[in-house]
């Protein structure tokens, strides 16, 4: 892989990761249409991971760095007063971060159980694009959110809204399924207020990364040699793109109309199917 390859792949992570219409879908539809190999690099792979983790890590700093005070110093003397539930509970950051861990259950789960056996659909562009008109429809359900008077916020989220959020993470990963778009719909459908709702589905992305990168560095197997400069340059390109269009899909939400994505996603996902049949 060169350095024009694996910036154009670091900009299409970037672009892709957040915007939803599913990242490793069209890493799968550019690897059939344009004849890129999809990297073998763990260490390739691992940066431009990083490069969107750190993207999440400046938009939503705000609340993150609420989540660190809570860990390291607020939530000790909180738990002393109000006792370890009640402050894991009751305090908005210490229900944040109790609900981050129910959600990553579900995620770790699917993606231990399943990553293997969905391995081999990496290779199947037709079914990408079969998975990106389901994730269209899927984005066309967000129209259905509740009403304001019905909706709720992260300090008020049930457990259980929590533990169907981290499913619907868990099963985007298969190729063509947008992880933003099934997990922001699927709490938008359930109550969430827009703006917790696109908090939370980003937040959970966080340990759901980290997860992956790590299991990605066990394959010592799949590495070799890409050149630090082109690595470089990939992180880099996920980076800036991963902030741009994080912004970008903020403010879609924000204003309700995530389902205008959906007719991109069937667009494309119809053109790849009879493209590839």
């Amino acid at each position: 892989m060169n350095l024009f390859e694996s910036i154009f792949l670091g900009i299409l992570q970037g672009i892709t990761e957040f915007l939803p219409i599913s990242s490793s879908g069209h890493l799968v539809i550019a690897q059939g249409l344009l004849d890129i190999d999809r990297p073998d690099s763990v260490i390739y792979e691992v940066l431009v991971h990083f490069g969107t983790l750190c993207a999440i890590v400046v938009v939503f700093y705000s609340r993150l760095a609420g989540l660190v005070r809570f860990v390291f110093r607020e939530g000790w003397s909180k738990a002393k007063a109000r006792g370890v539930g009640g402050a894991l509970w009751h305090d908005n950051d210490g229900r944040f971060l109790s609900l981050l861990v129910i959600g990553s259950i579900p995620t770790a789960l699917i993606g231990l159980l399943f990553e293997r056996p969905l391995s081999g659909l990496f290779n199947q562009p037709m079914l990408a694009g079969m998975a990106l008109c389901v994730t269209g429809f899927i984005l066309l359900t967000s129209r259905w959110e509740r009403s304001a008077a019905h909706q709720v916020t992260v300090s008020q989220m049930p457990a259980l809204v929590a533990l169907l959020i981290g499913i619907a993470q868990g099963i985007a990963i298969t190729p063509g399924i947008s992880r933003s778009g099934i997990t922001i719909t699927v709490a938008l459908l359930l109550g969430v207020a827009r703006k917790d709702a696109a908090d939370f589905s980003f937040v959970l992305v966080i340990p759901a990364t980290v997860g992956a990168m790590l299991l990605s560095l066990t394959r010592v197997d799949a590495m070799y040699d890409i050149g630090l400069g082109a690595a470089v340059a990939g992180l880099i390109a996920a980076f800036v793109c991963g902030v741009v269009a994080l912004r970008i899909l903020l403010r879609f939400v924000y204003k309700g109309r995530l389902y205008s994505f959906a007719w991109y996603c069937l667009v494309v996902g119809v053109f790849v199917i009879f493209y590839f049949l």
